[in-house]
Formats: structure tokens, sequence, C-alpha cells
């Protein structure tokens, strides 16, 4: 199986990309392929891919202000039977919210966990 990711082309974006090798050695029947590009280039790819259905990506790195747009448009889809590890009451109020669409959870969150899971 392979997988394309779509991010911008900054510090944290790239130090993820960087575990890509990691996630090989764990997970070898699936290939990783990144497309980084500075962040106007890269939202112009990601509305034309999703405007016309095109599929370029399977996984994209995207923010607060298109989350609400793009789950609106039926671009996203409700993340739901979560594993346990992963508790949404570990992420700020307000990240978990801009997070969502219409009360149900539609995006993860890469950086903004709550302090107590940083002390850890």
């Amino acid at each position: 199986m392979k997988l394309t990711i779509g991010t911008v082309n900054n510090t944290d974006m790239l130090a993820m990309r960087g575990l890509s090798e990691q996630f090989a050695q764990t997970h070898p029947n699936i290939e990783l392929q990144w497309r980084v590009l500075n962040e106007n280039i890269l939202r112009q790819r990601l509305l034309s891919d999703l405007a016309i259905s095109d599929g370029q990506f399977d996984i994209m790195t995207i923010g607060a202000y298109e989350t609400p747009i793009w789950a609106k448009r039926g671009w996203l889809t409700t993340l739901e039977n979560l594993p346990e590890a992963y508790d949404l009451h570990d992420i700020f109020d307000s990240v978990r919210d801009a997070l969502s669409y219409q009360k149900k959870f539609v995006c993860f969150t890469l950086l903004c966990g709550k302090l107590h899971d940083f002390l850890s």
C-alpha cells in the first residue's frame, strides 16, 4: 500500500517526514510518499485535488482555518472509534473545537497537547 502525504514545508512537518524510516521498519507493507510544498502551493494543490476528486493525496496536513470549510463541503470525514490511547481530552479545548465540525471530530492534531502530556 502506498500513501501520499501532502504537507507544508516547515520544520515540524520536515521532522515528521524524517520519522518515515522508523515507520517503514514497523510497517513494511506501507510506503509513504511525501509531497512537501510551500504553504500557498500546497493549499492550491489540495483545493484543486478535493474540488475535482482527483485523489492525489491520501493524507494532508491542514490548519484550523480549512477544517470547518472543508468539513462543510464534505471533504473531511468524522473520526470515530479512535484507539483508547488517543484521548481527545488531552487536546486543548480550543484546538479540539477548531478541529471539529458540528461537534464531531474531523482532524487529528499534531502539535497541541496539554502540558501534562509533555511532562509525563
